[in-house]
């Protein structure tokens, strides 16, 4: 009889692993395999993280089940640091049967909040590479013996390829895109001899590949000392208007200048910009808190900074 029952899970194993193994789009049969799972495992919310390919980060890709505050389908949160990071060192089960012993983990707190005291992490492994976790939580302590663990173990051997493939799939339709839409910015700027008649064409298809809030071209002058601001889109900076010409040394364009590589800052507090670079105290009034700028380059020289804030 236990082997009857055995060959049955284990069967059933295998065809909820096929719900997300024939399909690129995992969104379409997420429910049904999670709805099939808890037919086989206790739960009352599973979650599938994916660790971004930097390793640093990962991101809550798919949900079903109780809702979670602070923890929902698209957010991204740091590997380091959490229970995560766990189970990417070990590249084993986490197990918890109550997080009342550990509630000083990230969310563990919300979990308990929510009435999920238990939960397991069952790593995602393929290529002997950790790429994310199904995670598992339920409104009982100790809801899982070794049975429920060996079911989770191999099913997420089963999937994790589908899912990689799924994610590289993603990777590909987004480049894709992107390169498009890059390859579009180029035929605008160059539709024109005058070229301020694209530019708020060119803000406008950049605006589909970045988010920014302001964007602005900034031309080097002769004197290598001063900058002509050409074209301004978004919020409003009442300072820094299109034809203004302001000075280089000090600022973040000579920084960039002098790298000759892009150059992101990101300020909080109006004392840290105006002990380092005063010149963006405007914008940062104007709301502004993040500043990306990047070199243009013609015949191998820096002559045109393009910054979006």
């Amino acid at each position: 009889l236990e082997n009857a029952k055995l060959h049955r899970e284990l069967a059933a194993i295998d065809e909820i692993s096929r719900t997300i193994t024939t399909t690129l789009d995992i969104d379409q049969v997420y429910e049904q395999f999670a709805a099939e799972l808890k037919k086989l495992v206790e739960f009352d919310r599973i979650a599938i993280d994916i660790i971004e390919p930097d390793g640093k980060e990962f991101i809550v890709k798919y949900i079903y089940g109780e809702e979670l505050a602070g923890r929902q389908k698209g957010d991204v949160g740091p590997v380091q640091g959490n229970q995560l990071q766990i189970v990417v060192e070990t590249k084993e089960t986490l197990f918890r049967g109550n997080i009342a012993d550990s509630p000083d983990w990230p969310m563990n707190r919300a979990a308990l909040k929510a009435g999920l005291p238990s939960l397991t992490l069952v790593p995602l492994i393929t290529k002997g590479r950790v790429i994310g976790c199904l995670g598992l939580r339920s409104r009982n302590i100790n809801p899982h013996g070794s049975r429920e663990i060996v079911i989770l173990q191999r099913l997420a051997s089963q999937i994790a390829p589908a899912i990689e493939n799924t994610r590289l799939f993603e990777a590909s339709q987004r480049a894709e895109s992107e390169n498009a839409l890059l390859a579009e910015i180029g035929r605008v700027i160059s539709s024109s001899l005058d070229i301020n008649e694209v530019y708020e064409h060119f803000a406008d298809t950049v605006s589909s590949l970045i988010e920014f809030d302001r964007i602005g071209i900034a031309l080097l002058n002769q004197d290598k000392n001063s900058l002509n601001h050409a074209y301004f889109a978004g919020t409003v900076v009442p300072e820094r208007q299109p034809g203004e010409v302001s000075r280089v040394p000090g600022t973040q364009f000579e920084e960039v200048l002098g790298t000759g590589v892009p150059s992101l800052l990101d300020y909080e507090n109006e004392c840290d910009v105006e002990r380092e670079f005063p010149a963006l105290l405007p914008a940062f009034a104007a709301g502004l808190r993040s500043f990306l700028m990047v070199p243009l380059f013609s015949d191998r020289k820096s002559t045109r900074l393009n910054s979006s804030h």
